[in-house]
């Protein structure tokens, strides 16, 4: 899952929007803003055969942070993911007053077939 998740989001479309032009896989060490990190935050058993997992449903979490907007590159995370059949199920958008930089969340599901 993490190779398609780098894969996905190293769309250039995106990375165009970032600083440092990559983006980072649980946490971002001297990394520029705007930048992007991915995260598997859950993943499970969701379909079963037999007594045998068939499908996995993965819960994964976009984070952005900028120091200014971020709407360009949050609507194009969202319409890459959604094209590569992760459906987005949340989020959110605060300020960090201890880096100084906005925070945007985006959370998806996928489900992928073991069969």
């Amino acid at each position: 899952m993490k190779k398609l998740l780098k894969r996905i989001l190293n769309n250039k479309d995106i990375i165009d929007l970032t600083a440092d032009k990559k983006p980072y896989s649980i946490k971002a060490q001297n990394a520029k803003p705007p930048y992007v990190v991915y995260t598997i935050i859950d993943e499970f058993g969701s379909e079963f055969a037999e007594n045998t997992e068939i499908a996995t449903r993965y819960n994964i979490q976009v984070d952005i942070f900028s120091k200014n907007d971020f709407d360009d590159l949050k609507e194009k995370i969202i319409k890459i993911m959604n094209e590569n059949e992760f459906y987005r199920n949340g989020g959110n958008e605060s300020f960090e007053s201890d880096t100084g930089l906005y925070h945007c969340v985006l959370r998806f599901n996928y489900t992928k077939e073991r069969i």
